[in-house]
């Protein structure tokens, strides 16, 4: 039990659960997973492919810990989650890291 623990604490085990609109999962996001799992073998993603509301709904409704989408404004809800103090796992912490290296300078 303790080394189930341990694994997922080291990014050496466990499922980063992922919802985005159609444009990401033609190509950035299948070739950011993949670079990622070079790096961290264990972890696994669950990817679902939706439309820009329903990945709204999966990131609020807590079935994904990262959504994706292009839109031209902020949806106030996803920020007061982030405001409400919800601890992101570590391996949600670490895609995301990822993936804003792999994002264009602005």
């Amino acid at each position: 039990m303790v080394a189930d623990i341990e694994a997922l604490k080291g990014l050496r085990r466990g499922l980063i659960r992922v919802c985005c609109s159609a444009g990401f999962a033609i190509e950035f996001l299948p070739k950011a997973m993949a670079q990622f799992r070079e790096q961290h073998p264990g972890m696994q993603f669950h990817l679902r492919v939706a439309a820009p509301a329903a990945v709204t709904q999966a990131v609020l409704n807590t079935e994904a810990g990262i959504g994706l989408t292009y839109s031209r404004t902020a949806e106030r809800d996803i920020e007061l989650q982030t405001l409400a103090g919800r601890t992101l796992p570590e391996g949600v912490r670490a895609f995301i890291a990822h993936l804003r290296q792999q994002l264009p300078p602005t």
